[in-house]
This record gives C-alpha cells, structure tokens and sequence, in this order.
C-alpha cells in the first residue's frame, strides 16, 4: 500500500501482453460500470451521516499512461508505475470528490501494458472482484454479458430483516462476556508499513486438517479457528475469547447474489470457551453450536453487536478464511 496509502484501497496491478485495443478496453470497462453504477458513486459528507450518491451517468475513473519512452532503463519505468499506483489509491480515498473506481491503463513496451483496476473497500468486496474482471475482459472481447443483479436488492435485503431478533440472537451467544480479547497496542496506529509473516502448510498437515475436519462433521474453516481461539487463550491468559470473522454476506435466499458485485461482506464476532479440561472435540462442537446460533444473522453490523455486547471494543484480531469462486482458465489472452 506504501507509507501513505488507505488501507481501504484495493488494487489490482495485471500484467498484459498481445495487441491491445486501448479504446476498446476503455468502452469495455465503461460497459461494466454501467452495469454497476454503485462502483463509481461519491459520498457527502453534508448530512448527518455519509450519504453515497450515484450519477444518472456514471463514469469510471480512467487513465491512460505510455511509458515506452523509458522501456530502456526498467528500474525508472517500475518507479513510475508505483507512482501511477499511488496516486490511484489517493484518488479513491477521496470519496467526496472522486469515484470510489478508477482504472489505470499503463504501456510499458510495445504490446505490453499495466492494467491497474483500483477501488475503494466501501464498495466493493473481495467476492466481487473476479466477477468484476470477468464481465471488463467478457466485454471487451464482444461477448454478451448475462443482466447484471442489481445491489440494492442486497440493501432492500438487509433493511427488511428483523434487528431486534438479530440482536437477540447476538446478546446470547455474547451474553456474560467480562473483557474484550485484545492483543495489539493499545495506542491507535497510524498508517504506514505493516509486517508480513508468512507460513505455508504442507500437503501432509493439509490433508490432516481436512481429515480431522470430516471426522468431526466441520469445516477446515471450523478447525482452523479452533486453532486460532487457542493461541489467543496464550497469548493473553483468558478461558473466554473473541475474534473477529469475515462472512461473505451472500445468503442463499438472495437470487443472484453469487453474481453481485458489491460490498456484501461483514465482520462479526467468533466466541470460544477454552478451559483446560476442553478437548480439541468439544472446541469444534462449541463453534459450531455457536455458528448455528447466529447463522441467519451474520448481516447485523459490528457496531450493533457491540452495543447488544455492552462493549465498544470486542477484539483486535481478524481471522480470515478466503475461498473466493475464481476462474482460473487463461481465458483472456490478448491476439492481434
């Protein structure tokens, strides 16, 4: 993200190669936009509270950028790009005056290029993005586009739900929970750089995990946040800890919704009870009986779960299980 960017701003930087219509692709991309005129709205800030306003004619954020005249010197032309890049993720952060979309079509040699997709988290979720890039290359090769679900059924969806059993729903499963499960500094942190660390699993643990998953009638998801509630009850003492999950948001009632590009996904908490005599078993059992509870209720916003919990904080870590649906066919090759 660099020193200075929104951590808020998702971008994409994907390499192309072949004979490129620039005009074309551009149309493409103002094709799909149309479809999804939420991915380019701005936000007032002149009410009471964020108000998201969408143009009758939405237009997406392009810019075109030729850096053949620095193909030479391959240092200067990757400087340039992160520049571009930059700047991109500073546009969509100013979410008053600018799209929350914008698009960077940069060539770095002849028949090379950079397409830079960049969008604001507000309005767009990580589901959503293969769908997105699907419909853009879909377009720009001439082929019809299957019509579009519309996202203001998934915010008719929400609005016509039950809050008060949502938040019944919550205050028991929360229900008698002394201290939030914090982990990090207590001091807020500013933006800037972030430390990765990195594990990748064997086959044979893998294939554990999915075995051990099966015995128990769970998910991998399941075992592997069993996992997680563990190593918080170490790191910080406690028999009762929270952590937060991202759920996609994407209830099976919504027709369409596994083709809606939107923000769909929320944050909500995980509760596990671990004392010394709770066995690996009863751990898995304990967040599923859990999960079930709440099930139909994975829209109500972190800020109503806090205050249904009588906390304004109930955790600092984020656990996150991503099992995006993504084409992996090369399908989108570039010919002259």
């Amino acid at each position: 993200m660099g020193d200075h960017g929104d951590v808020y701003a998702v971008q994409l930087d994907i390499a192309l190669r072949g004979a490129l219509d620039v005009g074309r692709l551009r149309d493409a991309v103002a094709v799909v936009v149309g479809r999804h005129p939420h991915l380019v709205a701005r936000f007032s800030q002149q009410f009471d509270q964020p108000v998201q306003v969408i143009s009758a004619d939405p237009v997406v954020g392009w810019r075109y950028v030729d850096l053949t005249a620095c193909a030479a010197d391959a240092g200067d032309v990757e400087v340039q790009i992160e520049q571009v890049c930059a700047a991109e993720r500073g546009a969509v952060c100013d979410l008053e005056h600018q799209p929350a979309s914008r698009v960077a079509l940069i060539c770095t040699a002849p028949d090379q290029y950079r397409f830079v997709l960049t969008n604001h988290h507000i309005v767009l979720d990580g589901w959503s993005l293969p769908i997105l890039l699907q419909e853009i290359f879909a377009s720009y090769y001439g082929q019809r586009l299957a019509v579009a679900t519309p996202y203001r059924r998934f915010v008719t969806w929400v609005a016509e739900q039950d809050l008060d059993r949502a938040r019944a729903a919550w205050g028991e499963v929360l229900a008698g929970l002394q201290t939030p499960t914090l982990v990090g500094p207590s001091e807020p942190m500013v933006l800037g750089q972030r430390g990765i660390e990195s594990c990748e699993l064997t086959a044979e643990l893998t294939e554990a995990i999915g075995v051990l998953a099966r015995r128990c009638h769970t998910t991998v998801n399941t075992v592997l946040q069993a996992g997680w509630a563990q190593l918080l009850v170490s790191l910080t003492g406690h028999q009762d800890v929270v952590f937060g999950i991202a759920v996609s948001g994407r209830e099976a009632e919504l027709v369409g919704v596994e083709s809606m590009v939107g923000l769909l996904i929320n944050t909500v908490p995980v509760r596990a009870t671990i004392t010394a005599a709770t066995t690996s078993i009863e751990l898995l059992e304990q967040l599923t009986d859990e999960h079930v509870k709440v099930l139909d209720h994975q829209y109500l916003s972190l800020t109503e779960i806090h205050r249904v919990a009588g906390h304004d904080r109930l955790f600092d870590t984020l656990f996150a299980f991503e099992n995006y649906p993504v084409d992996t066919e090369p399908r989108w090759v570039l010919t002259g």
